[in-house]
C-alpha cells in the first residue's frame, strides 16, 4: 500500500516488513474495497508463504468457494490448507435442512488433507462472498489447531482480493492443543 495526494492506494502491491514479504492487497478493513495500511510491526511474525504457493492455496479456496452448497443461508465459503509435504487440500460448507448437520470449510479441508495422510497445516485460506472479510468460526479454529501452530498464516479472500492475514494465535488466543496432553507426539 502506498500514500499519495492522501489517498491510500487499493493497488495490489508487495508488502516488506522486518524480512518478511506478503504479497496481494492487505487491509485491516472489515468491507471489501476499503484499504487500509497494513500495521507491519504487528505482521512481521506471520512466516512468509512462497508466492507460488500463496497463489495455489487462495486460488484452491476461491475455487472451492465456488462449489459450496450454500441454499440456506446463501455464503458459501471455501478454504484450503497447505500441509506439510507441500500439497494443498480444498473443502467448501455443505449445509443441511438440519443446520446442525452441516459441515464447514476448514473441517472438510481438513478432513481432506488427513485423507491424504497430511498432519501438519503450514497455512491456511478462506474465501468467501459475503462482502465483509471472514475467518473461521470458534469451532474451526480449534480443529485447525490440532495440526497446525500458533505462528500458522490464515488468509482471508474475496473472490478477487485478498485480504487480512491472522495467526492462529491471533485468532484463538490462548489456545489449547495436543501439546497439552501428556503423551502426544
Amino acid at each position: 500500500m502506498r500514500k499519495s495526494d492522501g489517498m491510500i492506494s487499493s493497488k495490489p502491491k508487495l508488502a516488506h516488513c522486518k524480512g518478511i514479504t506478503l504479497s496481494g492487497l492487505y487491509t485491516k478493513s472489515k468491507k471489501w474495497g476499503e484499504p487500509v495500511i497494513m500495521d507491519c510491526i504487528m505482521r512481521s511474525s506471520i512466516p512468509s508463504v512462497p508466492g507460488n504457493e500463496q497463489k495455489a492455496l487462495l486460488d484452491a479456496a476461491r475455487h472451492a468457494c465456488t462449489q459450496a452448497y450454500a441454499p440456506y443461508s446463501h455464503f458459501p465459503v471455501g478454504a484450503a490448507v497447505l500441509d506439510e509435504h507441500g500439497h494443498i487440500h480444498s473443502g467448501c460448507n455443505v449445509e443441511n435442512a438440519a443446520y446442525p448437520q452441516g459441515a464447514c470449510a476448514e473441517a472438510a479441508a481438513l478432513a481432506a488433507m488427513v485423507l491424504a495422510g497430511g498432519r501438519q497445516v503450514r497455512a491456511v485460506a478462506v474465501a468467501g462472498t459475503g462482502g465483509q472479510w471472514i475467518t473461521p468460526c470458534g469451532g474451526c479454529r480449534q480443529r485447525l489447531r490440532e495440526f497446525g501452530g500458533p505462528d500458522t498464516p490464515i488468509f482471508t479472500a474475496s473472490p478477487t482480493e485478498v485480504g487480512p492475514i491472522h495467526t492462529l494465535a491471533e485468532l484463538l488466543p490462548h489456545s489449547f492443543g495436543p501439546d497439552h496432553l501428556p503423551g502426544t507426539p
